[in-house]
């Protein structure tokens, strides 16, 4: 394919051109539109609406490990659900 063909693309790694809607370059096989991964956090956090303390959920397990003491939410730890915090 030309150099500068409507909807065509470059190859990163050998410079090769072919049309832009291939996945991998036909030349070398690099990997052109990575499909990049959503990251999901393996632990959430919510409130209690009865104690008014946090929880922290094992997302994998689908259950909870652990509350906390006191009124303040875990830190680092995403927030689910509806808060007013």
């Amino acid at each position: 394919m030309p150099k500068g063909y409507p909807n065509s693309v470059t190859c990163k790694n050998c410079g090769d051109w072919f049309p832009a809607e291939y996945n991998y370059c036909p030349s070398c096989g690099y990997e052109l539109h990575s499909i990049k991964k959503v990251y999901s956090p393996r632990y959430v956090q919510a409130l209690n609406p009865v104690t008014k303390h946090w929880v922290k959920i094992d997302r994998k397990i689908g259950s909870i490990v652990s509350h906390s003491r006191t009124s303040i939410p875990y830190k680092n730890i995403q927030i689910v659900g509806k808060s007013k915090y």
